[in-house]
């Protein structure tokens, strides 16, 4: 089955010559499958086709990508598909533009934990941003449309409960500059792998990192470069996305150190000038 322009066109004589939709239409499975394709035009829904020596012509027939979703009672239940060309590599390898955005997006639901259609799309455009200018990462960014529900998700997450609101421990006292060590900790309660996000107070932060087992505490390190009151936030999700609520530390910076009288100094002075510093020692009872 061909999964590039919605018909089959003849550029020279300017004429729809074939479709591409009548196999789909001719599909009578009833378990729907899902379908990314890093084709030209298959989700042309502005009824576009290929035409290599000028703009493309508008033809009477809807993309393959409605009728693999929308217009077939067969067919799938969602499929990711290009409004214009697909991108390959310059050098024919497989590091083509589609090709980073096709790898992120199953990054996205099995390395990521983000299993629902429209997250794990929206999260393959996110980790190629670092890249948008490069050969054709744009256009491919903007044209790569999914077709069907976008709350449908590839797991079904029976009765998932979110990670217990992590615990924080660590010096709440400490002086600026100097490096403190925090222990994070959290339970979750379905024993799924979980992340945890670290808000250091500073504008700083840990992002999400893990996953860990579901009972491992986590050690992290900061300093903060300048005096003042700061607020730890810490917060667990699991691999599916439940978040936990936030738990908070409060931490000074800088711990005042105590001024310590050496009084046998003090003693001698006051015996070698017995009429000098009336006011302390008024304040000393001496």
């Amino acid at each position: 089955m061909r999964l590039d322009e919605p018909v089959l066109y003849d550029f020279l004589e300017n004429e729809v010559i074939g479709v591409c939709h009548d196999i789909v239409e001719n599909l009578t499975n009833n378990k729907y499958f899902f379908v990314y394709s890093q084709a030209c035009y298959a989700g042309a829904f502005d009824n576009r086709s290929i035409n290599l020596t000028g703009n493309p012509p508008i033809i009477p027939y809807d993309c393959i990508a409605e009728y693999f979703s929308v217009k077939s009672d067969h067919g799938a239940f969602a499929v990711i598909m290009n409004a214009r060309y697909g991108f390959g590599p310059m050098d024919y390898t497989t590091d083509g533009p589609s090709q980073r955005y096709h790898r992120e997006y199953w990054d996205a639901v099995f390395g990521e934990g983000k299993s629902q259609i429209s997250k794990a799309n929206q999260d393959s455009k996110e980790d190629n941003l670092y890249r948008i200018n490069e050969y054709a990462m744009r256009w491919c960014y903007y044209e790569l449309n999914l077709f069907g529900d976008p709350t449908i998700d590839f797991l079904q997450h029976i009765n998932n409960t979110p990670p217990f609101t992590p615990m924080i421990s660590g010096k709440t006292n400490g002086e600026a500059g100097k490096e403190y060590e925090y222990i994070f900790s959290t339970v979750d309660p379905d024993e799924n792998d979980i992340y945890y996000y670290i808000s250091w107070g500073d504008g700083s932060n840990s992002g999400w990192l893990g996953p860990y087992p579901y009972n491992e505490e986590i050690k992290e390190h900061h300093s903060w470069s300048r005096q003042g009151t700061y607020m730890i936030k810490a917060k667990a999700k699991d691999i599916y996305g439940a978040e936990s609520s936030w738990k908070t530390l409060i931490v000074s910076m800088p711990k005042n150190k105590p001024f310590i009288f050496n009084f046998s100094l003090l003693g001698w002075l006051f015996e070698r000038f017995p009429n000098a510093f009336p006011i302390l020692r008024h304040m000393l009872g001496v």
